[in-house]
């Protein structure tokens, strides 16, 4: 019983090194550059994942600036609720709460509302 226990348990770890091996393989030939972050202390495991032409997951923010661009159809803004500048899509004025804005001429541009 014993044994057998050892051998799936090896089996399992070896299973998962060669389906990481092969991921770490495919995104380095997509131009991509994960990385794994792995915190003993908290027993948590994150893989970030970041590879241009890629979606994030729904409901997550897209950051953005000059070495990040955003991916077609959506712009690069610094909102001033949020702590970096994220992708949007459409008019940026619509995050204002009065609908009316201004943007500066730098990169990203800074939206400023208008009350």
């Amino acid at each position: 019983m014993a044994r057998k226990t050892i051998l799936l348990i090896i089996a399992v770890i070896l299973g998962l090194a060669v389906a990481g091996g092969v991921l770490l393989w495919r995104s380095k030939r997509m131009g991509c550059n994960p990385t794994l972050a792995v915190d003993f202390a908290a027993r948590r495991v994150k893989f970030n994942w970041y590879c241009k032409g890629f979606l994030p997951p729904p409901g997550t923010k897209e950051s953005c600036d000059a070495n990040n661009p955003c991916p077609e159809g959506k712009e690069c803004y610094k909102f001033p609720d949020e702590e970096e500048p994220i992708c949007w899509e459409g008019d940026p004025c619509e995050k204002c709460a009065s609908k009316k804005c201004m943007t500066t001429l730098s990169y990203p541009p800074s939206v400023i509302c208008q009350d």
